[in-house]
């Protein structure tokens, strides 16, 4: 611990400088990331740090590993920030990540075709683009993941804009997200409703 000295530096964080930030030492979940800020360090005669200022993300992924089952890359979305507010080992997070995936929505789509004419089951068949979202925000000791769901602006209004709405109906229910935000991980296609695929659950 440095003692007797005042010491007030300014850190110029260089966006082509890569950090790993770990979040699970269990399951290995990690970001690589890169960006740029500008950072303000203190420390006082007693040897007390203090670190403020916003790292902004430029670049980067974030890794995670699903029960050992799978690992998938999700790529930092822009806006992403690291922010200190005095505590230099408890940053707050606001991260935003993205994993990409084609997929039919037909499971999706089930509980609505069913009985409907076989054209209109037939364009829910085709693979479209899906977004999967991991949100993580709290502070860099006991961080938070949510997910949401989403489609690229210009495959919303694909079939009628049937599935963007079915999605946006999914995003309203954390429970269901998670269902579905894990099938499209482990499984590479949604988890079809209770009762839509034949079965009782």
């Amino acid at each position: 611990v440095i003692r007797g000295y005042i010491i007030n530096a300014l850190i110029n964080v260089h966006e082509e400088a890569s950090f790993q930030v770990i979040i699970s030492e269990e399951t290995g979940d990690h970001f690589n990331i890169m960006g740029s800020g500008d950072l303000v360090l203190r420390i006082d005669e007693q040897g007390r740090m203090s670190l403020t200022g916003i790292y902004t993300l430029e670049d980067g992924h974030y890794e995670m590993n699903l029960y050992n089952l799978v690992n998938r890359r999700f790529d930092i979305a822009q806006g992403s920030t690291v922010s200190w507010s005095g505590d230099p080992f408890d940053a707050n997070i606001d991260v935003r990540a993205i994993y990409r995936i084609e997929t039919s929505p037909a499971s999706l789509m089930a509980s609505a075709t069913s009985g409907v004419d076989q054209s209109i089951q037939n364009q829910y068949q085709r693979k479209l683009p899906f977004l999967v979202y991991l949100n993580v925000d709290g502070s860099l000791s006991e961080p938070r993941l949510t997910f949401d769901i989403d489609m690229p602006e210009e495959s919303r209004g694909d079939a009628g804009g049937q599935v963007y709405g079915r999605i946006q109906q999914i995003n309203q229910e954390e429970q269901l997200v998670n269902k579905q935000v894990f099938a499209l991980l482990v499984l590479n296609r949604f988890y079809p409703a209770s009762g839509s695929d034949g079965s009782a659950g």
